[in-house]
């Protein structure tokens, strides 16, 4: 093919102090969906369950379930979520019963709409349950709904606090994804980060 015919890739685009200004803004949480701009008064009780009626009539279709364990046992110096941070054990069982009852709602109300091929945990830090408090979540899961063969089922882990013990469950339970943040590769950033956890774990 001669020079003349070739196709040329286009030309990126200029950065200009516009093009700046225009996204230079706040914006919601990118971790989160829907986003926090999308909850409002308008929305309410009434109308989640129309939203559900209304998606169990397309059985067909499968679902993205997201489960929110929101407790850690120390805040990362970085975090921006709406954590509870506690080391007592057991704090967590009144949250899930709160959470078997919301599933087994959202569950009944989807009818035959039970087909999962993506499943996540976050947090906060899943880990931070014990292994039979990881075992009903689940539970409460598994026995609503049925997961895609080739399903992708992860977890957030913090490496600090997840156990070997732990990390096997995972994969027997059916976990085959793992997500750790990673907020810099530079040494000294990592040693004043985890320097500033143990700082601030030390006056708790």
């Amino acid at each position: 093919m001669s020079d003349s015919t070739q196709a040329h890739p286009p030309a990126p685009a200029s950065i200009t102090a516009e093009l700046l200004a225009k996204y230079d803004r706040p914006g919601p949480r990118y971790t989160s969906y829907p986003t926090a701009v999308e909850f409002h008064e308008g929305f309410d009780a009434g109308r989640y369950l129309a939203k559900l009626e209304e998606a169990s009539r397309k059985p067909e279709e499968p679902l993205s379930l997201y489960v929110h364990l929101p407790f850690c046992r120390e805040r990362c110096s970085f975090c921006g979520c709406n954590v509870i941070i506690t080391q007592k054990p057991g704090v967590a069982d009144a949250y899930l019963d709160d959470l078997e009852r919301e599933v087994a709602l959202v569950a009944a109300r989807l009818g035959k709409r039970t087909n999962v091929v993506q499943y996540h945990w976050g947090g906060g830090t899943p880990t931070y349950l014990d292994l039979e408090q990881m075992r009903r979540v689940w539970r409460m899961f598994a026995d609503r709904f049925s997961f895609d063969r080739g399903a992708e089922v992860a977890i957030e882990v913090d490496p600090r606090v997840t156990t070997r013990r732990q990390s096997e469950l995972l994969r027997d339970l059916g976990f085959n994804r793992i997500s750790m943040g990673v907020q810099d590769f530079d040494s000294d950033v990592q040693e004043a980060v985890i320097g500033t956890v143990r700082d601030h774990g030390a006056k708790l």
